[in-house]
C-alpha cells in the first residue's frame, strides 16, 4: 500500500514539474529566443511565419534594407546564407540589416502588398520577374491551396491584419502562437514539409532540380508576355527595382525600366549563374548582390 502511495505521489510530482518546466520555457525562453533567428539570414516558408517576420522587420529600429521577391530572391535551391539578401548584407558598406521578405510563388501584385506593409521606412530592393507579371503562363501557387488557385487570392486573405505594427504582444501559449517561426528556424519549413522531403528522398527519390541541384536541371524557360501595368502601379518611392534574368530567354526588358532600376536580363546566356531557367546559382546570386551593393553605395 505504501509503495502504491509513493508511486502515485511521484507521478503527481513529475506531472507538476513538467507543467512548471513547460511554463518556464513558454513564458521566458520562447519570447527571448523567437526574435534571434531573424538576424541570421531568416526566410519564411509559410504565410504565418512571414507575418511575424514582417512585424519584426518593420519595428526594427536600426538601419535596414528590405528584399522583396519570389523564389528567386528567396533562393530556391540555395541555403539561406547564400541568398542575394544574405550576400548583400556581407558586402553592404553601410552594414545594414538585410531582411529577406521574399516568398516563394509570389506574383508582382502580391509583392506590391508586401511593399506597402513595410511602410517604406527603409530602402526596398524589389525583384521584378518576367514570369511573375500579368499576361503570361506562370501560375503562382501556395502550398496548402489548390494547385490551380492563384497565390494572390489566398495570399491577400492571409495577410489581412498585417498592417498592425505591434509585434509579439503577450500571448499564451507562446509555443503555439510562434509555432510557424520555430518550425522555420529548426526545419527550414513546416514539420510536415520536412517529413515529406525525407519521404521523397528515401522512398521516391524524385526531388526537382531546384530542390536538388545535383540532378539534371530544366533550362527551358516558358514563353512570357511582358506587360508593365502592374509595375507602373507601384509607387517607386524608396524602391530599387531589380529585373532578374531568365536563362537563354531573350525578352525586351525596356517596358520594365521604371523608377530606379537594375537590369540583369543581359546575363541570360551565362549558364554558371543558374540552377535552372530562372533560379540563380551561388555565383549568380553573388554577382547580383555585389552589383546591388555597388549601386546603392554610389
Amino acid at each position: 500500500m505504501k509503495n502504491a502511495i509513493n508511486i502515485e505521489f511521484n507521478t503527481i510530482l513529475i506531472f507538476i514539474f513538467s507543467i512548471i518546466g513547460l511554463l518556464i520555457i513558454d513564458l521566458f525562453l520562447i519570447p527571448s529566443y523567437v526574435n534571434k533567428p531573424y538576424f541570421y539570414d531568416f526566410r519564411a516558408n509559410n504565410p504565418d511565419g512571414l507575418y511575424s517576420f514582417i512585424s519584426f522587420a518593420v519595428n526594427y529600429p536600426q538601419p535596414k534594407v528590405y528584399f522583396i521577391g519570389d523564389s528567386v530572391f528567396w533562393a530556391s535551391g540555395l541555403s539561406r546564407n547564400e541568398t542575394i539578401a544574405a550576400r548583400f548584407e556581407r558586402c553592404d558598406p553601410e552594414k545594414r540589416q538585410a531582411f529577406n521578405l521574399a516568398f516563394k510563388g509570389s506574383r508582382l501584385n502580391d509583392l506590391a502588398l508586401l511593399v506597402n506593409l513595410t511602410q517604406r521606412d527603409a530602402l526596398i530592393i524589389l525583384e521584378v520577374n518576367p514570369l511573375g507579371l500579368q499576361g503570361n503562363i506562370h501560375q503562382a501557387t501556395i502550398q496548402g491551396f489548390t494547385k490551380k488557385e492563384p497565390l494572390n487570392f489566398s495570399f491577400q486573405a492571409t495577410i489581412q491584419g498585417f498592417t498592425k505594427k505591434e509585434h509579439l504582444n503577450f500571448s499564451f501559449p507562446n509555443l503555439y502562437h510562434h509555432r510557424y517561426t520555430l518550425q522555420n528556424v529548426f526545419f527550414e519549413g513546416s514539420t510536415k514539409e520536412k517529413l515529406y522531403k525525407y519521404y521523397e528522398t528515401f522512398f521516391i527519390g524524385n526531388l526537382t532540380p531546384t530542390e536538388n541541384p545535383g540532378l539534371v536541371s530544366h533550362f527551358n524557360a516558358p514563353t512570357s508576355t511582358i506587360t508593365s501595368e502592374e509595375l507602373k502601379a507601384i509607387d517607386p518611392k524608396n524602391i530599387l527595382f531589380v529585373i532578374v534574368p531568365l536563362y537563354n530567354s531573350s525578352f525586351n526588358s525596356t517596358p520594365l525600366h521604371y523608377g530606379n532600376y537594375l537590369d540583369f536580363s543581359q546575363i541570360n546566356q551565362n549558364k554558371d549563374y543558374f540552377l535552372d531557367y530562372q533560379h540563380l546559382s551561388k555565383k549568380g546570386a553573388t554577382y547580383i548582390a555585389e552589383e546591388i551593393c555597388e549601386a546603392v553605395s554610389s
